[in-house]
């Protein structure tokens, strides 16, 4: 049995951004912390990788510094460049869009019929089912189609990302990626938080936790397979809730009054030896095509790449694993005849593609009453995950809720100090 003060599960940008906030506080100054990580790598959903000199993201992908301050602050902390995010003017042939803006600008001055309302239904009942399917279709997000998004959270999604933000008025919110990439943000907060001697250990998979009355006793599994125990003071979960629901079945009944999902995601980038669409003036441009591939984008003379979620991210994830030989030769198709492309496109030099089966996780009944973290009181355990707060799927919502969780911990811990000072008085 070893011991640590602290123990944060996950070294996600929850994770990370929770140890930096307690690190700085006096209070930590004599504890013993550890963050446990189950895979051999840090950060996440923050997942970048090079090739040939030029960076990608698998998981997070832009930032804006009005919707996010804190990932733009991180920016600004640890010195990252940053560069112009450029897919921001959405095309879908030129058609269509003018009636989607139209519509949607004025359907939001109609009121739902209750809040249970979905947004897809919402557009069925003001619309029509042919008409919503053209609007969904054109947004590129098939999540909208899902029953438990509801009409204000629909809108909160197409305002949010920056290739659908300018059909509900947003067109001048500036938008940027980093040039090293949102790992580097990752591998900062790493090194800042292993100077003040926080240990980090990766491939280390949470197995059980057993509750004791002043404890927690938490077993993990190696990768050699071995079973270690560490007991801690005080636990934090930095992990989503599809992972929390796997290691305590009273969750979430125990935990929060919400429910909680998740929809998958699949992104894929292909790099050419010759960026064969600067012919046809697509560099820089996305595209919303009404096909599996739904977002396409043309990165300069780099790369492009397809982004989607829901069945359309399943629907990838099967080819990819049952008909690998098949997956260019679809992607190309696909693509020549939505953008009338009458040669044939190159076989790419390399391919790389991440499918992440619970790429956004969040409550489905989100309102402002939501707490940014989940504590277990009975057993002293907090959890802190993006899904908690209205920025679901973005680091920002994982900064939120790993300092709110930093901020629970130390309330707690100072209680500890101030009870144990008195009772020495009282002695």
């Amino acid at each position: 049995m070893k011991h640590l003060d602290v123990i944060i599960i996950g070294a996600g940008i929850s994770g990370l951004s929770c140890a930096a906030s307690l690190i700085k506080n006096p209070l930590c100054n004599n504890l013993k912390i550890g963050i446990f990580e189950k895979q051999n790598r840090l950060g996440g959903r923050a997942h970048t990788i090079k090739y040939n000199n030029t960076n990608f993201e698998l998981g997070a992908g832009r930032y804006s510094p009005e919707l996010h301050p804190n990932v733009h602050q991180l920016t600004i902390d640890f010195h990252k460049e940053v560069e112009e995010f450029p897919f921001i003017d959405l095309k879908h042939k030129g058609k269509h869009i003018t009636f989607v803006k139209n519509t949607l600008e004025r359907l939001r001055r109609i009121k739902p019929p209750n809040t249970e309302t979905s947004f897809y239904n919402f557009l069925c009942l003001n619309v029509g089912i042919k008409k919503a399917n053209l609007i969904i279709g054109v947004l590129g997000y098939d999540s909208l189609y899902l029953p438990y998004i509801s009409v204000s959270t629909g809108y909160d999604i197409i305002e949010k990302h920056p290739e659908t933000q300018s059909l509900v008025g947003h067109d001048k919110r500036q938008w940027f990626n980093l040039k090293e990439g949102f790992s580097s943000v990752i591998n900062s907060l790493k090194d800042l938080i292993e100077q003040r001697n926080v240990s980090i250990y990766q491939e280390h998979l949470l197995h059980n936790i057993v509750y004791n009355p002043d404890s927690s006793t938490l077993s993990f599994q190696t990768p050699n397979n071995q079973i270690i125990h560490y007991n801690c003071k005080y636990a934090i979960l930095a992990i989503p809730p599809s992972f929390l629901d796997k290691i305590d079945p009273q969750f979430p009944k125990a935990w929060s009054q919400f429910n909680y999902e998740s929809i998958p995601l699949f992104k894929s980038v292909l790099y050419y030896k010759q960026p064969w669409w600067k012919k046809y003036k697509l560099e820089d441009s996305i595209y919303i095509l009404n096909n599996p591939i739904r977002r396409l984008y043309f990165k300069s003379d780099k790369y492009l790449f397809f982004y989607n979620d829901g069945k359309q991210a399943d629907y990838w994830n099967k080819i990819v694993s049952t008909k690998p030989d098949e997956y260019i030769d679809q992607i190309h198709y696909l693509i020549s005849k939505e953008l009338n492309i009458n040669e044939a496109i190159p076989e790419p030099i390399v391919h790389i593609e991440k499918y992440w089966s619970k790429g956004v996780e969040f409550s489905t009944n989100y309102s402002d009453d939501h707490p940014l973290v989940l504590e277990n009181t009975q057993q002293n355990i907090i959890a802190c995950s993006d899904a908690y707060t209205s920025h679901c799927g973005w680091m920002e919502g994982g900064i939120i809720s790993g300092k709110k969780a930093a901020s629970v911990l130390l309330e707690k811990i100072n209680k500890a100090h101030t009870k144990q000072s008195n009772l020495a008085l009282a002695l």
